[in-house]
């Protein structure tokens, strides 16, 4: 064939009577059933059960296709009734793999269409084919809002929105949620090869994406008979995917528009919830990064350098005795509130309230300028708060690494952090009993903080459950704070009996007042 440039067709033909064609370019195509998992590559045909999902490769070498068959094929492919392994094609010509019948075909190129095959749906466009279709849209939304309110978690949420959309769209119509990657992952709803170009278009944009599929291109995941697709974006990390196999019924505005909707709704739903579960342990500064773009990433797996504040209330099993649970839930939740204040006004998070404990961190999920001295400053006003309320306590506080991000069942929003760091800064709130000081930090911590905050270093310990041992410094507080109240003066003399050897220890004891918790203990032992 000449005077033009050509195309050439896989042809197929399933056992149920589907027929339909591939374009083919000069690189090499795996052919095989198709999956929720294929590769872009992948040409995937449906409705053939006894194709393995890599059957066999086909190449365009000059005006022919040479046929190759997978090593993992389970059934074997019939050319001209033999059984073969290898061969070349020219068009015209048929094999058999699995049930299905292939060939190849060969014709001029199509001139390009002049109507665009891809639409995105923009703000004022949305706007306007919701009110032309309000009807629509306020039934689908009074379908949905109950569904979303009876969801028991985020795969039930998804399922429930999928059931809702197969009703409202036309027949030979597959939806699911997806999730981006390599291959595209099908969340909930029926299993098939979502196109990721499509996906990764909806969500980088931000828009609902309408496609409809040319059988020239191959910029999109192939799959037989598909021949047009919509794809919603979802709270940033999904998409509500939909695609139709009737090449004469393409979406209408209707069902773009319940598409969208019924997206957006699911975006808002998930928004509102993350909010409600994880947004009491933000600060209000912090709080609209829960609605922001690129939150969701936040809540991914990070190795991040925090500092990180364990707060613990002594005596709570005994005042539980003196008071009814009652009485002492509410003073426990007024405690927590006003810690959590110090926290917050501090560029701090709550990591967990714990009981009657509290776990906060400063350096995760954003960078937070002066962390550590921060979060030391920030557990000193949560030791005198706790104080005026009557309520005695302790706090430690560790610096280090720590794996970051969401914890927990899946769609349940909570971020956590994992790491040494956080057992140690537990360990040390249960050493400020022993060594009679509220407030006890890590070498790595007083490190990093500003030189205006004294300390003073104790010693080196083994925290109990602990393989290394870790550098023990009080931060000085005031004795309204049930601190030391050590002056420089009497900081320095200590360190130096502690460190040095040419300043005896026992002189350096003697420097130090007789309400020293750390030198009681010393003394004892």
């Amino acid at each position: 064939m000449s005077g033009g440039e050509v195309t050439r067709w896989l042809t197929v033909e399933t056992p149920d009577g589907v027929s339909a064609r591939f374009p083919l370019n000069q690189e090499a195509r795996t052919v095989g059933r198709a999956t929720a998992t294929d590769a872009l590559d992948k040409i995937g045909v449906a409705g053939d059960p006894s194709l393995s999902r890599q059957h066999f490769v086909v190449e365009v070498r000059g005006d022919k296709l040479a046929v190759r068959r997978c090593p993992e094929a389970t059934n074997p492919i019939y050319y001209r009734s033999l059984e073969t392994e290898a061969f070349t094609i020219a068009p015209g010509d048929h094999f058999t793999a699995g049930r299905s019948k292939f060939g190849m075909m060969a014709g001029p190129a199509a001139r390009p269409k002049a109507t665009p095959t891809e639409l995105i749906l923009a703000p004022d466009q949305r706007q306007s084919l919701r009110a032309g279709r309000a009807e629509q849209c306020l039934r689908a939304l009074t379908e949905l809002l109950p569904r979303m309110r009876n969801a028991s978690g985020q795969a039930e949420l998804f399922e429930r929105a999928v059931e809702l959309l197969r009703g409202l769209l036309p027949r030979n119509t597959e939806v699911a949620v997806v999730a981006p990657g390599d291959p595209v992952t099908c969340l909930a709803g029926d299993q098939f090869p979502a196109s990721r170009g499509l996906v990764r278009t909806a969500l980088d944009g931000g828009q609902t994406v309408q496609h409809v599929f040319d059988e020239r291109e191959a910029n999109y995941t192939q799959v037989m008979g598909v021949h047009w697709a919509l794809a919603a974006p979802v709270a940033e990390s999904f998409v509500l995917y939909a695609q139709g196999f009737d090449a004469g019924a393409n979406p209408g505005e209707e069902q773009t528009v319940l598409v969208d909707l019924i997206g957006e709704a699911l975006s808002h739903y998930l928004v509102a919830s993350r909010v409600q579960q994880i947004g009491q342990f933000f600060s209000p500064k912090l709080r609209p990064m829960l609605q922001g773009a690129g939150f969701d990433l936040l809540l991914q797996p990070r190795l991040l350098d925090v500092t990180l504040v364990f707060f613990d209330m002594r005596g709570s099993c005994r005042t539980l005795e003196q008071q009814d649970v009652a009485t002492y839930h509410h003073q426990l939740t007024e405690l927590m509130t006003r810690l959590s204040a110090c926290v917050f006004e501090r560029d701090g998070i709550v990591i967990d309230y714990i009981g009657d404990a509290l776990l906060a961190c400063w350096g995760a999920p954003v960078e937070v300028p002066e962390a550590a001295t921060k979060a030391v400053l920030a557990a000193a006003s949560m030791i005198e708060t706790s104080l005026a309320l009557g309520h005695g306590c302790g706090a430690g506080v560790a610096s280090g690494q720590v794996m970051t991000g969401q914890v927990g069942a899946a769609g349940q929003f909570k971020f956590g952090v994992v790491g040494q760091a956080a057992n140690q800064a537990a360990r040390l709130e249960g050493l400020t009993k022993i060594f009679g000081v509220p407030l006890l930090i890590t070498g790595v911590t007083r490190a990093r903080l500003a030189d205006s905050v004294p300390c003073r270093y104790i010693a080196r310990a083994r925290p109990a459950g602990m393989d290394q041992e870790v550098e023990l410094h009080e931060v000085v507080l005031p004795r309204s704070f049930g601190g030391t109240e050590l002056t420089a003066e009497q900081i320095a003399a200590f360190e130096g009996g502690q460190r040095f050897a040419e300043d005896p220890v026992s002189q350096a004891l003697t420097r130090l007042p007789s309400l020293d918790g750390v030198l009681d203990f010393q003394r004892k032992g």
